[in-house]
This record gives structure tokens, sequence and C-alpha cells, in this order.
């Protein structure tokens, strides 16, 4: 029985067949299509013709046209278009574009660098960087000495300076226009009056009872001033002058102090203000502190005591005065604070 051959399909009589010139013959029609058809396919091949090859082998054309498919490349579709696309994602993901680009991170500088604005006006840069080293530190210099004319803080609310003592607390900056509340009308401010004598504190160590000995006249019996000689507050405290004052609060925490006095009959006398920086000066000097020192006066001891008081004598302290003598009454002693009259918080 014929049979038939693999690649070109040739066919073989079996042996016992009798033997057919037509048949020889269209297996040579088949012989010379087969060499036919593989000369021309080497002609294309060697003249570059864009043709599919067998063995998946690319040609220039096929590049250059673009023709170029997955399936024709044993990697993944590498043209020059997919690659373009790959590059330009690269750059775009990865550097920051010439203009018109947003940053997604921190850009971080070099200390040796700094951020240079070319001038409008031209000739020079303004200049952002990081300044000299001071106590260890550096800092901040925004605009250039030699170039930048002025630098000016651009903002519809008032700016302010975070970062006092390390801290995150707003200090708005003060400009002309604030001045004005300050120097109209001779500085004019308003004082806030806090009361410093702790009289709960002299009462507890009187064993219960108000050492405010004296009414006040002219006031219904309403103020009561403290005229001394309470015995239990000198046996306490070892005041010579018979008047001790017990404090609040120190009077240092204060522009100055208001005190308001009587003489011992309840008669009002004038207040007199002491700004701090005098009553601190008389009470570390070393002698006598005057309250008041007319024909009615109240005299403390200062701080340090002098030698020729005695050991029985205590000095005065920021909240317990010692009284060296005194001969009227004290309605109340203020700490004052001076605030201007356009402060937010008045």
């Amino acid at each position: 029985m014929a049979t038939y051959t693999k690649n070109i399909n040739l066919l073989k009589p079996a042996e016992q067949e009798k033997y057919d010139v037509n048949l020889r013959n269209e297996n040579w029609d088949k012989i010379d299509k087969a060499i036919g058809d593989g000369s021309d396919a080497i002609k294309k091949h060697k003249e570059a013709n864009p043709i599919d090859h067998p063995d998946g082998s690319v040609t220039t054309p096929k590049i250059k046209d673009l023709n170029v498919t997955t399936p024709k490349l044993a990697d993944k579709a590498v043209t020059f278009a997919k690659l373009a696309d790959d590059v330009n994602q690269k750059l775009n993901t990865s550097y920051v574009l010439k203009t018109g680009d947003t940053m997604t991170g921190d850009l971080n500088f070099e200390t040796s660098t700094s951020i240079k604005i070319k001038r409008k006006a031209g000739g020079g840069y303004h200049t952002i960087s990081d300044g000299g080293v001071n106590d260890g530190q550096t800092n901040l210099d925004v605009g250039n000495p030699q170039f930048t004319q002025e630098t000016n803080l651009c903002c519809y609310n008032r700016p302010g300076w975070y970062g006092k003592n390390k801290t995150t607390d707003f200090n708005p900056l003060v400009v002309f226009s604030d001045l004005g509340q300050y120097t109209q009308n001779n500085w004019r401010v308003r004082p806030e009056l806090t009361p410093l004598i702790d009289w709960e504190q002299m009462k507890k160590d009187n064993g219960g009872n108000d050492v405010r000995n004296i009414t006040v006249n002219h006031t219904g019996g309403k103020e009561k001033a403290y005229g001394g000689d309470i015995d239990s507050l000198v046996t306490k405290y070892k005041s010579p002058g018979r008047g001790t004052i017990i404090m609040k609060q120190s009077y240092r925490n204060f522009d100055a102090i208001l005190i308001r006095r009587c003489n011992d009959d309840g008669f009002q006398q004038p207040p007199r203000i002491i700004p701090t920086w005098l009553l601190d000066y008389q009470f570390v000097s070393g002698s006598n502190v005057s309250l008041f020192h007319e024909d009615i006066g109240w005299n403390l001891l200062p701080f340090n005591r002098p030698p020729e008081y005695g050991t029985n004598v205590n000095p005065s302290t920021e909240l317990i005065w010692q009284t060296w003598w005194q001969n009227c009454g004290i309605i109340e002693i203020y700490g004052v604070t001076y605030k201007p009259y356009g402060d937010n918080n008045q």
C-alpha cells in the first residue's frame, strides 16, 4: 500500500504496486515547488524584506514600522513607544520637573547650598540659606545683604512668632499702628489691682480672730484696717514693731504696690504707690523699708537683718513683712499690673 512523505507529501508506492509515471512526475513537481519556495524566502531575507520568519527572528523594517507584537517576541512587547513610556514614567515619579511640578515629600538641602531667586531688577539673587554658627547653633538667613532691599511678610492675618523657649506658643508681631494705643495720651494705661494681704492666714495665727482692729470712718463700718499690736503675731513672728504683715504672693510679681491706709482713729489718708524696683531696692539695701513716713508711718525690716537688731528679731521675707515701727492702720496692700487700654485681655 502506498504512503506519503512527511515534509512535502511525496507518494511512495509499495513494492508490490505497479510503478506509475504520472505519480512520479507529480512527486517531482512537489520537489520543484518546495525548492522554489525555499529559494524565494532566502532571497527576501537577504534583501531585508518584511517577512515572517519561521525561527521568530525580526528584521529592521519590522521594528521601524512598529509592527512588533508580543507573540512575535520572546520577551514582553518591547517597542520604541513602550520604552519611551517606561522612561517617562520613571522620570515623572523619581525626579522633579524643571517647571510646573509638585513635591510629595521633603526637599533637603546640604549645608553649603541655598535657594536662589533671580532678581527681577537683574544683578544678583535673593537667597534663603543656613546662617553662620552662633553659640553652637545656626540661623536661617532670609534675603541677601548685598542684593535684597527688603524682606516682606505677605499674609492677610497678623503674622506671629512661634518657638519661644522651643515651645509652640504663638506671639503676634507688633506693627507701627499698634504703637498708637501706647503713645496716645502720654502712654495711657489702666492698672489691674490684686489684693495681697493674707487676712485669712493672719486670722488663723490670731486664734481665729480677725486682726483688723480699726474701723475706717465714712464707710458705714464696712471697712476695717490693721493697726498691728496683735500679741499672738508678735510672739510667733518676733516683730519688734508689733505689726507683722503676711502676703498671699510676692510683690515682685507686679509692677508696683498700692497701699491704702488710715490713722489710728480710722480717718483715711492718701494712698501711696511704690514701684516694684524701688520697694525691692529698699528690702535688699539693708536699711529699713518705709511704706510711708509722714505724720503717720509704717516702717519694715529689710531682708538682711542688721547685727544691731539682735537675734530676737526676724528679718522680712517676700511673704512675711516684719515691722520696725508703725503708728497707723493699713486697709489693704494691692499688687498693681499696668496694662494698655487696647489690651485684648481687658
